[in-house]
């Protein structure tokens, strides 16, 4: 049972408890909520409400009747690293990578797990493989230039690596910028023109 058009337009302008009411009302029972969709959403009115508890049961409620929602997925690998359950957030960002598989982010936080829990061997080499895979991730290379450092290994060529592709981002930024700046000219120019007074205009 789904709740009608003009009671979704009220659960939207509701107070976060009452919004969570109003979905109760509809069900008679939280334990009678299937929908993953509202599960989800219940899950949201919670975290609003700074109740992260609820919001943790219904988000994994979600997932455990859907889980292929990245969003939920997302959430809940979170928690568990705000939580400092590394192990079981690497499961859910593991699973968002499964579904995503070219979105590097979800393996880079796999990968920041295992750099939390003290796994720097593991971190190193899930590092370097993401590399190979993205050489042009900023991020990956920063972290394994501080790996490598804390390691005692060589970092010189993530190193050099590194410096090139920050010089190479600023001189797109830049160049992006000089375009934006061109492009606007003419613009300004003929707003410019406008404001002149025309030629034999009394004074």
């Amino acid at each position: 049972m789904k709740p009608s058009k003009r009671l979704r337009s009220s659960i939207a302008l509701s107070p976060p408890t009452l919004k969570f009411n109003i979905l109760l009302s509809c069900f008679g029972s939280a334990k009678n909520i299937a929908d993953p969709g509202v599960l989800a959403r219940m899950g949201q009115i919670f975290n609003k409400d700074d109740d992260e508890t609820q919001a943790f049961h219904f988000h994994l409620e979600s997932y455990r009747h859907f889980p292929v929602n990245l969003d939920v997925i997302s959430w809940l690998g979170v928690w568990y690293v705000k939580s400092e359950l590394y192990e079981k957030a690497i499961q859910f960002f593991e699973r968002a990578a499964q579904i995503q598989p070219t979105e590097v982010k979800w393996r880079l936080m796999v990968t920041s797990c295992h750099r939390r829990m003290g796994a720097y061997q593991k971190a190193l080499v899930l590092y370097e493989q993401i590399h190979v895979d993205y050489p042009d991730n900023l991020e990956c290379l920063r972290y394994l230039v501080a790996i490598c450092k804390d390691l005692g290994q060589k970092y010189e060529h993530h190193q050099q690596a590194l410096a090139k592709l920050e010089r190479e981002n600023a001189a797109k930024i830049n160049s992006q910028t000089n375009t934006t700046q061109q492009q606007a000219t003419p613009q300004q120019q003929q707003q410019q023109s406008m404001n002149r007074p025309a030629s034999g205009t009394s004074q």
